[in-house]
């Protein structure tokens, strides 16, 4: 069954969709967006990186060429900002003590698994007991349920076999999406009641990505 809740009388009933048609018009806007702007935060709870190092928040850019993410992790108290950028096969980082930068390795990056582009494609060709949350003048939120293995281009290590709830806030002309909300369990460590919101824009908008100055 399909919920509409708190619609408002001045929406046009051209834009009163099935949850079907509204996720299969997603994955068509979706399909060849290759360059945006994205943000990770937590409500509650963290991405667990290994060696008690948690990613809190994220931000970042992807191009076709690569990405660049600036983060904010904690290890024990002490707070840690790093930013990298990838281009193809190459890889700079920031010394979290100096935030100089220098190329490594690309395997050495503790966020080389991210992947917001292929995170999308996992999880709206993956939904199921879809229905519709909400919708007001701009857009579109759809609940639905995903398997945990759809996370791994988001934290990387994930508990197999967990049944995931989440929100997808999508535009109601475009059909791309603005918000992604998650919760509860995906990695190991994760608590019941964890929330992660990630959000989407600059559609098209972002200028090509260049190699950091490195002061030899």
């Amino acid at each position: 069954m399909v919920l509409i809740l708190g619609c408002q009388s001045s929406i046009s009933e051209d834009k009163f969709l099935e949850t079907e048609e509204i996720i299969s018009n997603s994955q068509k806007a979706m399909k060849d967006i290759n360059n945006f702007k994205f943000s990770l935060s937590h409500k509650k709870g963290s991405i667990d990186l290994g060696n008690n190092l948690k990613l809190v928040n994220a931000y970042g850019q992807i191009t076709k060429s690569g990405m660049k993410i600036d983060t904010e992790s904690s290890f024990g108290r002490a707070l840690i900002k790093t930013s990298a950028i990838i281009i193809k096969q190459q890889t700079w980082m920031t010394n979290p003590l100096t935030q100089t930068w220098s190329e490594i390795p690309q395997n050495e990056s503790p966020f080389n698994f991210i992947n917001p582009s292929e995170l999308i494609n996992e999880i709206l060709y993956s939904l199921y007991d879809l229905e519709i949350k909400s919708q007001n003048e701009n857009f579109y939120t759809v609940t639905g349920k995903t398997s945990s293995e759809s996370f791994k281009s988001l934290v990387g290590v994930v508990e197999n076999n967990l049944e995931v709830i989440l929100d997808l806030e999508i535009n109601n002309e475009l059909f791309t999406i603005k918000k992604v909300f998650i919760y509860g369990k995906v990695q190991p460590k994760d608590q019941n009641d964890n929330l992660r919101i990630i959000e989407f824009s600059n559609y098209h908008q972002i200028e090509r990505l260049v190699p950091p100055l490195i002061n030899d």
